[in-house]
């Protein structure tokens, strides 16, 4: 990624904002943030700030750069073998936690897990407890915020640029899971690599409840979905069926016409 930056600087005589840079590199906001700074504690530094612009400085990037990189690298290593210690530990946490922080003299603190000689959580729970716990997770409906501004340069063939009108902006939307999770996550997934290529009826009926608790307004007067040519039945037949059980008609009016990286391997926004 650092190589990647600094020749997408190099072919930049004005400088990239992080959002231009985002747009040409396929990485999260965060990680790029933090390899810019990095760069940027170089002496001489590779790169600078003028105003939101990174440009590219005379300098080269010196040898020592990857040396102090394998260092801190060397460092988290060395960090995360010590948690994974004390997740294993035989003696009292709070010494070990003490001998971290260069105090050697602690007592046994007499309270954690290890010097109770049991869980301070209790491991078993009732089943009925668990089944609650379930229903509220697959109750859990989450947002969809709708996007404030266009991204850079996407639509300025159609002059859409800057702040999105209030006209033109979507409404907060809903999604019944986040992928993986603990509530319908596991379902959207086995649905997803069955050998059938269909998502679970228990799946219909979620979204049907969500969609009505939801209660947009105004209320839908059609389905249709974005289409995969990867998986060209499964999204399709699985809105045929909402629409079905809304009583609504379905319209396939989206046609994808190239295939397109999986989104879950873009990694921000513009992407």
């Amino acid at each position: 990624m650092v190589e990647t930056i600094l020749s997408q600087l190099d072919a930049a005589p004005d400088g990239l904002t992080l959002a231009e840079l985002q747009i040409k590199l396929n990485a999260p906001r965060g990680r790029l943030d933090h390899a810019l700074k990095l760069l940027s504690l170089e002496s001489p530094a590779p790169l600078l700030k003028l105003d939101n612009r990174w440009k590219r400085t005379v300098a080269p990037l010196a040898p020592t750069f990857w040396e102090r990189v394998e260092r801190l690298t060397e460092l988290r290593k060395r960090e995360q073998t010590r948690m994974l210690e004390y997740l294993q530990a035989r003696s009292c946490l709070m010494q070990f936690l003490a001998r971290e922080l260069d105090e050697h003299d602690a007592p046994p603190c007499g309270r954690c897990a290890v010097c109770r000689g049991e869980p301070l959580l209790a491991e078993q729970f009732p089943p009925a407890l668990a089944e609650r716990a379930a229903q509220f997770l697959q109750r859990t409906h989450h947002p969809i915020k709708p996007h404030k501004l266009w991204p850079k340069d996407a639509f300025s063939t159609y002059q859409f640029t800057g702040k999105i009108s209030e006209s033109l902006r979507a409404e907060t939307g809903r999604v019944l899971a986040i992928w993986g999770d603990a509530g319908w996550g596991e379902l959207v997934r086995a649905g997803k690599y069955s050998a059938a290529a269909r998502f679970d009826d228990r799946l219909v009926v979620a979204v049907v409840e969500m969609i009505r608790e939801w209660n947009p307004q105004p209320p839908p007067a059609w389905v249709t979905c974005v289409p995969s040519l990867n998986h060209t039945t499964l999204v399709a037949e699985f809105a045929e069926r909402l629409a079905n059980s809304l009583k609504l008609p379905f319209h396939s009016v989206l046609q994808k016409i190239q295939p397109t990286p999986p989104q879950k391997e873009m990694q921000n926004g513009f992407q």
